[in-house]
């Protein structure tokens, strides 16, 4: 008797762990467990000054110095070489090994069905949207003066302080679909009854 359990067990047993493998594998493959959050931006950074995730009324109030603290070359503005905002991740190579293509690879031509299919580029952060008042991709002095107010109109539910949602960019929206000729086979002919 003891040695079928003893034999059913070492049957058993390995089969039991790769369907558990397989299991917790298939988990995070289906993308039940979300990703992390983006890294904040430097401004973020620079605002938070207690890491806490919420830029609270006495950080706003502070934001003028917290925000010459990224002023690397000491000249009262910030310049995008000093408002380094964190980019999207890079995406993932390809199977095809098209990510790997040479930098110096030759351009499609004029005309070509490429042409225009560059990605545009994300809208700034909320932060910076709202501090960069002339919208020239710099922080003027008089901008960094100003940045209680200006960052005080991210406040949409007027409590005093910022939360994530409130000042972290929107999520990317979906690609859009292609427009133009419907996909084939979609069981219509171009004859009528022939």
């Amino acid at each position: 008797m003891n040695s079928k359990l003893l034999l059913a067990l070492a049957f058993a047993t390995p089969a039991l762990w790769a369907a558990s493998a397989s299991k917790s594998a298939s988990g995070s493959a289906s993308g039940q467990t979300p990703p992390p959050p983006p890294p904040p931006d430097s401004l973020v950074l620079a605002l938070d000054t207690d890491d806490d995730r919420l830029i609270s009324a006495a950080e706003i109030a502070a934001a003028p110095v917290s925000l010459l603290d990224l002023d690397l070359n000491d000249d009262g503005r910030l310049t995008p070489d000093e408002l380094i905002i964190t980019p999207p991740p890079p995406p993932a190579p390809s199977s095809t090994g098209a990510a790997t293509k040479p930098a110096n690879a030759t351009k499609a031509p004029s005309g070509s069905a490429s042409t225009g299919a560059k990605k545009p580029s994300p809208p700034p952060p909320p932060l910076m949207v709202a501090l960069d008042a002339d919208k020239d991709g710099s922080l003027s002095a008089e901008e960094i003066a100003a940045a209680p107010a200006a960052i005080a109109t991210l406040d949409k539910n007027a409590d005093g302080q910022l939360t994530p949602k409130e000042f972290a960019p929107p999520p990317p929206k979906p690609a859009a679909k292609p427009t133009g000729a419907k996909p084939s086979g979609s069981g219509k002919t171009g004859a009528s009854g022939v």
